[in-house]
């Protein structure tokens, strides 16, 4: 017996959208309860997470690689963590602390290095390793500014959560450059 292709899937589409949304605002729900977020806690991790979503998507659709995908859900998912966790705890002290603010500008300097590298797999590699060494950095300026750890938040804690993230930026460097290994392979075998 065949399936509706088209029919079947706009109703699965349908009610796993439905069933997402359900569960997106029962957990904000919750969290806005638990976690006294505000109105504008909430819609900037709502932005945050569709922008991701949406990107992720055109990533999904345009490219073939498995090892490209993998590549982006992790750079990905690594700047949602960053941005995520420096909002609502800081990285550097408390989330008040001015020197958090800098790690936007290991956000930028992903968001630039991809537009400059055209989203080839080659230079995601390399902009990949140049975002692992802004984020070493930021505690670095921090620390010479005179704005570095205050509170309970400890020295050790800090090299400890760059170090997790610089590791999670060079996994995404070296999936990409395994994409373009992988991609140069396709095309000599073409």
């Amino acid at each position: 017996m065949k399936e509706r292709r088209n029919g079947g899937d706009v109703h699965r589409r349908l009610a796993w959208t439905l069933l997402i949304a359900m569960l997106v605002v029962l957990l904000v729900l919750q969290a806005v309860g638990v976690m006294g977020w505000s109105l504008f806690d909430v819609v900037v991790a709502g932005a945050l997470l569709g922008v991701v979503g949406c990107v992720a998507r055109l990533i999904s659709r345009s490219v073939r690689g498995p090892v490209y995908r993998a590549a982006t859900g992790v750079a990905l998912g690594t700047a949602v963590l960053l941005v995520w966790s420096n909002l609502a705890v800081g990285l550097i002290g408390s989330e008040r602390n001015p020197a958090n603010l800098v790690y936007g500008g290991v956000i930028v300097i992903g968001l630039i290095g991809a537009g400059l590298a055209r989203l080839l797999p080659e230079g995601m590699a390399r902009v990949m390793v140049a975002t692992a060494l802004a984020q070493v950095v930021v505690p670095l300026v921090a620390l010479i500014g005179g704005v570095g750890v205050a509170g309970p938040v400890s020295m050790v804690d800090v090299i400890m959560v760059t170090a997790l993230f610089a590791t999670l930026w060079l996994i995404a460097a070296r999936l990409f450059g395994m994409a373009a290994r992988w991609s140069a392979q396709e095309r000599l075998a073409a």
